[in-house]
Formats: C-alpha cells, sequence, structure tokens
C-alpha cells in the first residue's frame, strides 16, 4: 500500500509530545518564575532602603542582564550544548531566585537580578535552538 500525499511513513512529522515536553513546559516554568519574581524586586528594594528610583534601577537589571550576556549566552550553549545550558541557567536561576527573596542588602538584590537576566538570555537562547 502506498502512503496519502503528505504522510511521513515513519511517524507524525511534528512530534508534538517531544515539542511539549521538550521546550513549551520549561519554558512555561521558567517564564512563570521570573514573572512572579518580577514585581517583588521594587518591593524588595524598597524594602531594603531603596527609594523609587532605586527600586526602578535594580529591577531595570533584568534586561540589562540579558543584553550584557546575550553573545555569552550563545557560546556557552555552543560549547556545552542547549540542553546543558537550560540547566545551568535554571539552576542559577534558582540561586538568583533565592537572592531575590532573601538578600539582606540593597547590592546582593540588584547583583542577583542581574544573575537573573543572565540566566534568562542563556534559557531562552539554548530554548530557541
Amino acid at each position: 500500500m502506498v502512503p496519502a500525499a503528505g504522510a511521513h511513513v515513519g511517524g507524525p512529522m511534528f512530534p508534538l509530545r517531544t515539542v511539549v515536553l521538550g521546550a513549551l513546559v520549561p519554558s512555561l516554568l521558567f517564564g512563570t518564575g521570573v514573572g512572579i519574581a518580577l514585581p517583588l524586586i521594587p518591593l524588595s528594594a524598597t524594602r531594603l532602603g531603596g527609594d523609587l528610583t532605586v527600586a526602578a534601577a535594580v529591577a531595570a537589571l533584568l534586561p540589562v542582564g540579558r543584553i550584557l550576556t546575550d553573545l555569552p549566552a550563545g557560546t556557552l550553549a555552543t560549547r556545552i550544548g542547549d540542553r546543558r545550558a537550560m540547566l545551568v541557567a535554571s539552576v542559577v536561576a534558582l540561586v538568583a531566585f533565592a537572592g531575590v527573596g532573601l538578600a539582606p542588602a540593597l547590592w546582593l538584590l540588584a547583583l542577583s537580578v542581574l544573575a537573573l537576566g543572565a540566566a534568562s538570555a542563556v534559557f531562552y537562547l539554548a530554548r530557541h535552538s
């Protein structure tokens, strides 16, 4: 029997389960974590003694971290592989999340936000591959 036009002989051409479990679920979890942390950053900055300007500057370190580490993130993903890069970025993000939530000083909060931006650059660049 001859397969119909457009049919793939070995199975579906688009492995939905693989894509969902390998890319969409991790991205959903990572993005949700960053989305939850984002409103906590200015609150933590003001709790640690910063005014609204400082809180905004600390929150702005998230995209600054992404921008500063985009090129090194691509190099890291190429060097160690996309899956490992996503795992490393997830571990760094977990540490950064803890730093955002538990930072006793403003400088540590700022460093944690910068690290979270760097981790998100690595994660998202590796995910696109």
